[in-house]
């Protein structure tokens, strides 16, 4: 390459269209062509993998199994040979394995015939495959996905599916604590056990792994709840208002996860990551939203609940100052 651009540079300048020495190679692509890059690879990738549907006439479960193999071993193969190829490449590989994933679940699922267990194979298959990828971006989508699909586990294990929500008795205020805790707690816990360790891995061989699951972690506190209950307060059961005007704990739930993902925004903050921040603030205001559209809640007591949280975050923010930057304004 080094060579390509000298003898076009002294073409350039026998022709008298250039003068001097050849400056330095830029680093990197500009971010729009990378973006065009990465562009092009989705829309190569799924119209390959649109081709070998229809080639191989995908219409059975055992085919999906196959396709697995085939996308998700492309695909890391693939996301290997991005550090040297470029942006184009890794995109590429990244649709092959997140391609492949979905035919893994999609077969097991036509397998056994189950949501729960095909919900706890997505969450062993993502978090399995992160060592397996080489991939930041792949890792932290896993990672996000693993925790969607366990959250899911959970609540509809212990609480029905969603179409036996309406006819299911509301939970009480320890089992609507319980499930909560169980989905999130772990999520957390391990957020918080990662950042605690920070200084004995960030030096080792599974730093990559480990910062990319961090970084999947708290956008997960951040996004999941939205992610995986996207239509929270606007269906009747799930919002805590019964027909017979009795009220759901789980109108709780919204305001239990907004406590986490501020933890969440203050572990980004502690990693000096902006666009980590950026998401997990994002996420706040999501959980926000669930909370006011909670239908067991009434509006007086979400305004009591918010001036709370509002007092509770000036007096974090107010002790939380450094001494040195309160000594200077006085």
């Amino acid at each position: 390459m080094t060579t390509d651009r000298l003898q076009l540079w002294e073409q350039l300048k026998l022709e008298g269209l250039a003068s001097g020495g050849l400056g330095a190679a830029p680093d990197s692509s500009p971010w729009y062509v990378s973006l065009m890059l990465g562009v092009a690879a989705w829309v190569s990738a799924l119209l390959a993998l649109l081709a070998s549907v229809v080639l191989l006439h995908f219409s059975v479960g055992e085919q999906f199994g196959l396709m697995a193999v085939l996308w998700t071993g492309s695909g890391i193969a693939l996301l290997h040979a991005a550090r040297t190829a470029g942006a184009f490449v890794a995109q590429l590989g990244l649709v092959a394995v997140l391609a492949g994933e979905g035919a893994a679940i999609a077969f097991f699922a036509l397998q056994t015939e189950a949501l729960q267990p095909t919900l706890l194979f997505s969450v062993i298959l993502l978090l399995a495959l992160l060592p397996l990828l080489p991939s930041a971006t792949a890792r932290v989508l896993n990672t996000l996905g693993a925790c969607t699909c366990w959250v899911l586990l959970v609540s509809w294990a212990l609480l029905g599916e969603p179409r036996d929500w309406r006819d299911a008795q509301t939970p009480g205020l320890g089992l609507a604590l319980l499930v909560w805790a169980l989905c999130w707690l772990p999520v957390l816990g391990a957020a918080l056990a990662i950042v605690a360790n920070e200084t004995q891995w960030m030096a080792r061989s599974a730093a990559p792994l480990l910062r990319a699951l961090l970084i999947g972690l708290l956008v997960a506190l951040a996004l999941a709840t939205p992610l995986s209950n996207p239509l929270a307060g606007l269906l009747i059961w799930q919002g805590g208002a019964i027909s017979d005007g009795s009220r759901s704990w789980l109108a709780l739930w919204p305001l239990l996860s907004l406590f986490t993902a501020l933890i969440a925004a203050g572990l980004a903050f502690h990693q000096r990551s902006r666009s980590l921040l950026a998401v997990c603030l994002f996420g706040v205001l999501l959980h926000v939203g669930h909370f006011y559209l909670q239908l067991g809640v009434g509006l007086l007591v979400k305004s009591l609940v918010m001036l709370l949280v509002g007092a509770g975050l000036l007096l974090a923010a107010r002790y939380g100052r450094r001494p040195e930057i309160t000594e200077a304004r006085a």
